[in-house]
């Protein structure tokens, strides 16, 4: 079993909420959770998915106004872990 993450500063597009971020990251087909292949998505206080044995969870905290730490971690078997890692930097980008 391994676990990793890793956290930016993200800031909210004009006129978003962080909830319309979430939505995006959910459900966008080019740089949200199904463009990598992730099912179950779901979302809640966080957006999270599955690909084979691995969980990813993405999650806004608050810094101030239009500014939050984002979070992307995950969980699983470290074989698969390995693989999907590298793929998770998208989420990273301003795409939304």
């Amino acid at each position: 079993m391994g676990l990793w993450w890793e956290w930016s500063k993200y800031n909210l597009p004009s006129g978003k909420t962080v909830d319309d971020v979430k939505n995006l990251v959910a459900t966008n087909v080019y740089y949200g959770l199904p463009s990598l292949e992730y099912t179950d998505i779901a979302v809640a206080a966080d957006v999270h998915g599955f690909k084979g044995s691995v969980v990813v969870a993405v999650v806004y905290l608050q810094v101030s106004g239009q500014e939050y730490w984002q979070v992307v971690s995950c969980a699983g078997d470290q074989a698969d872990l390995n693989e999907v890692v590298g793929q998770l930097g998208i989420l990273h980008n301003d795409y939304f």
